[in-house]
């Protein structure tokens, strides 16, 4: 990571920060263990204070959720910690009192952290990450034995089944040492340094030859609770659990409104709905007998696995390497080539870059529906010329 030496940090200076490729870091000169890494998504405050030989470093927040007065605080708070409780550690280390990693990820980091902050899969997968990638080589090892090479060990293993999984890995380790950090268990987290491996933006989506073939299939599907899935992903560009656990409650028609409580990314979302996907609606709910828009009988009482029904929908249209995402990439894909610019598609997908434009974009759902129509429209029209010229 490139270092750009340190600066007076200011709300404007932050704000100024470009967003690159090329990830960089710069240090606040008021609060010197305060520190802002940029890369081309987002900015991040961290603390960073070297004690003897290491160095210990933790991640505060993002900006601007998190604001520079709280993230100098932070960062003070966090160098006093560590000047007070340097030597507790080091007693505490020498006492043996340290558990092992294994005891610390089900007695301490699961109750602690992941069953009340993490969604009940996003819970199962990281346990499953832990079972099958981790503890074999680690999980016996005491907290402070671990080292940065076991971690580098475990990327590697989980590398040879995809660089996406080697990066979870990554990701679920350096969340768990970091919450050892914060709770006073270690000094310094050992994945201190370890980078992701880079991987390829998947860019499919739906071209116009294929969303003709997909409308008209659609329209003959005898299987409603696809049919309509599918759709309602093409119109709203919302993620595939977001549109399964589409509730009534949530959905105002006179207003052209899908309230979304907890997105992927913590954060709930308005979503304004197109003159397609209220037309849809209307024609779902005289028949509805269910909270849910795609009733099921399921646990949750709601569709769960559109997969199988997916695979078949692909077979019929001949259509290879589509997966279900793809339906959401496919509105921002033609939002961007209907001109839209990208904190609009940025606030249509819900994602949290362009964070200093983004609460401008809420505040306006007129110009996102703008947005999300001249997308739709540019689908059915480009299908309409693929299907006359089929």
């Amino acid at each position: 990571m490139e270092s750009r030496g340190k600066e007076n940090f200011t709300e404007v200076f932050l704000n100024n920060l470009k967003c690159e490729t090329k990830r960089y870091e710069i240090g606040d000169t008021k609060v010197t263990a305060l520190f802002i890494r940029v890369n081309r998504k987002s900015k991040t405050f961290f603390a960073r204070k070297r004690i003897e030989k290491n160095i210990r470093y933790f991640v505060l927040g993002d900006y601007p959720q998190m604001t520079l007065k709280d993230a100098r605080k932070k960062a003070i708070d966090f160098i006093s910690d560590i000047e007070e409780n340097e030597e507790e550690l080091r007693k505490k280390n020498k006492e043996n009192n340290l558990p092992s990693v294994k005891t610390f990820f089900y007695e301490v980091y699961l109750p602690r952290h992941a069953q009340r902050m993490m969604s009940e899969k996003s819970k199962n997968y990281v346990e499953m990450s832990y079972r099958k990638y981790v503890d074999k080589y680690i999980g016996f090892k005491r907290l402070d034995n671990v080292t940065r090479e076991d971690i580098e060990r475990i990327q590697s293993e989980a590398l040879d089944i995809s660089k996406q999984t080697s990066n979870h890995v990554l990701v679920m380790l350096k969340t768990v040492f970091n919450k050892a950090v914060e709770w006073r268990y270690l000094m310094f987290n050992p994945c201190l340094g370890v980078k992701k491996f880079p991987t390829q933006a998947r860019s499919r989506f739906l071209r116009p030859d294929e969303l003709s073939r997909f409308f008209k299939e659609l329209t003959s599907e005898p299987r409603t609770n696809i049919k309509n899935f599918v759709l309602m992903s093409i119109y709203t560009g919302q993620r595939k659990s977001n549109i399964l656990s589409m509730s009534w409650k949530d959905i105002d028609l006179t207003n052209k409104l899908w309230h979304i409580p907890k997105t992927k990314n913590g954060l709930a979302l308005d979503v304004p709905l197109i003159d397609e996907a209220v037309e849809l609606l209307q024609r779902i709910k005289p028949k509805a007998d269910s909270e849910w828009v795609f009733p099921a009988e399921s646990k949750s009482g709601h569709y769960e696995s559109p997969k199988a029904a997916w695979e078949t929908l692909l077979k019929k249209l001949d259509l290879t390497n589509l997966r279900i995402h793809d339906l959401r990439r496919t509105m921002g894909s033609y939002e961007a080539m209907a001109d839209i610019n990208l904190p609009l598609i940025s606030r249509t997908l819900g994602h949290q870059s362009f964070q200093s434009t983004q609460i401008y974009a809420r505040m306006n759902v007129e110009s996102v529906r703008s947005a999300m129509t001249k997308a739709v429209d540019l689908m059915n029209s480009r299908a309409s010329k693929a299907a006359e010229t089929a």
